[in-house]
């Protein structure tokens, strides 16, 4: 097999043990939790700097599925 092959596969099954292990001692409830807190603050942070949704950029009134009108 490919070298590349088996140290991704190695590293992929490492990463589920520490997981395992984190799940086990119950320290990764509260690690996620610190997570989802962090990307809420960057989410406030940066939702102002987002462009609006795609319905906002139809204008009112005109065709909404491209596919109809084009023939």
């Amino acid at each position: 097999m490919n070298k590349k092959l088996i140290v991704g596969l190695a590293a992929g099954v490492a990463a589920a043990g520490v997981i395992g292990v984190l799940y086990r001692k119950g320290t990764l409830q509260p690690l996620m939790t610190k997570i989802d807190d962090l990307c809420d603050a960057l989410s406030d942070k940066f939702k102002s700097d987002c462009h609006p949704s795609a319905p906002n950029y139809i204008p009112s009134g005109e065709q909404k599925n491209v596919s109809k009108s084009i023939k």
